[in-house]
């Protein structure tokens, strides 16, 4: 398993691609990090709507990571990863109405 040291509280995805693990951006993964499965989220758009390439933790062990001190070197294991682009889409936005049948135009050249 790939060796990776704990820099920030974020899992920044250029520090995962320096220890041989590749999750693409907007994913979700479940990452084993010491033999606990914890489930990563991609982080929110910054302050200027750039986006943002790191994964927070979250569930019920997310606690798992973040006891770990900063600078602690852990074996992690990419368990899964979940494309969030769909679940996002169709979370934000509405189901599209029916645009109005136009009957007929009447147009006046003057």
């Amino acid at each position: 398993m790939p060796k990776f040291k704990k820099r920030d509280d974020a899992l920044w995805l250029s520090h995962l691609a320096s220890s041989g693990v590749s999750v693409p951006p907007g994913f979700r993964a479940t990452i084993r990090i010491d033999g606990t499965a914890v489930e990563f989220v991609p982080m929110s758009t910054g302050r200027d709507d750039r986006a943002t390439a790191g994964l927070k933790a979250t569930g019920p062990e997310c606690e798992a990571w973040n006891a770990i001190t900063k600078g602690t070197t852990v074996e992690l294991e990419l368990v899964a990863i979940v494309d969030m682009g769909d679940i996002a889409v169709r979370s934000k936005v509405p189901e599209p109405s029916p645009l109005p049948r136009v009957l007929g135009i009447d147009l006046w050249r003057g």
